[in-house]
């Protein structure tokens, strides 16, 4: 079973948005 993971972020403060896409990215989570 191939399942991948997505994570949606919101935010409105674009650094808090960049900051948790870097993060989460580095463990190999898809962020939209």
């Amino acid at each position: 079973m191939n399942t991948e993971v997505s994570v949606f972020i919101v935010d409105d403060d674009d650094s808090v948005r960049h900051s948790l896409r870097w993060l989460l990215e580095s463990v190999k989570l898809r962020v939209e």
